[in-house]
């Protein structure tokens, strides 16, 4: 391998395990409580942004150089175009997630964590949910009002809580767009959120992206044409 190569994958290695284990130094304290892990992320992602010591080409280097990469707890699931894990610790586990299409649906989490930033920019929108009925133990219906939207760039930060008091959505305004998201995995047992909402049919045009693996679109995207 190239020398620049390497160490571009290189600095990925170096970042995470530098922010996993300053997680893991700050969260020691109050037992791995999962109610604290949002201020903790938060702060130690604001304070040492991805996007100042690693870029977008620096994440694709790492996931084509390295072999051994750590368990991935989310690659069978579509949160994220792939979602990658970079950092994994009994406790909680960090990945970079890669978004290729324009929006995600409004939604809850069932972990506590934070997210940040790393390449493009998103429309972020927060939500209040109002129930109206209860069709199963998992499933609610009822009312979605908006709260906020804000623009997210590269080393903005927002702390997730589980459950109904976190609801958002994201609209990434670059295609693709990178985040960082520390997870504690699965803190608790959410009701899925589902809701009818007046609005005009959309209709996606048929892309190649849409049919083939969203591992192989990862590898495949031109990194140079990032924002940062």
């Amino acid at each position: 391998m190239l020398p620049a190569f390497v160490d571009s994958a290189a600095r990925v290695t170096t970042y995470f395990k530098r922010l996993g284990q300053r997680i893991q130094e700050e969260w020691l304290p109050v037992h791995y409580d999962p109610r604290q892990l949002p201020a903790v992320a938060e702060r130690a992602l604001r304070e040492d942004a991805p996007h100042a010591s690693i870029q977008p080409h620096d994440v694709s280097n790492w996931f084509l150089a390295t072999a051994s990469r750590p368990s991935q707890p989310n690659a069978d699931t579509n949160f994220g175009q792939p979602p990658i894990a970079v950092y994994y610790h009994d406790h909680f586990y960090i990945e970079i997630l890669v978004w290729l299409d324009g929006t995600t649906d409004i939604h809850q989490h069932s972990f506590d964590g934070a997210f940040c930033v790393l390449g493009g920019s998103s429309i972020h929108s927060t939500y209040r949910f109002h129930e109206c009925a209860r069709t199963s133990e998992r499933v609610l219906l009822g009312d979605v009002e908006h709260l906020h939207s804000e623009l997210l760039q590269p080393g903005d930060v927002r702390a997730i809580a589980s459950g109904s008091s976190f609801i958002h959505s994201l609209f990434h305004l670059d295609r693709p767009s990178m985040s960082v998201v520390v997870s504690t995995g699965h803190t608790t047992s959410t009701p899925v959120v589902a809701a009818l909402i007046s609005a005009p049919m959309q209709i996606q045009a048929f892309e190649l992206f849409d049919v083939i693996s969203p591992v192989v679109s990862f590898v495949l995207l031109p990194w140079t044409n990032w924002r940062a």
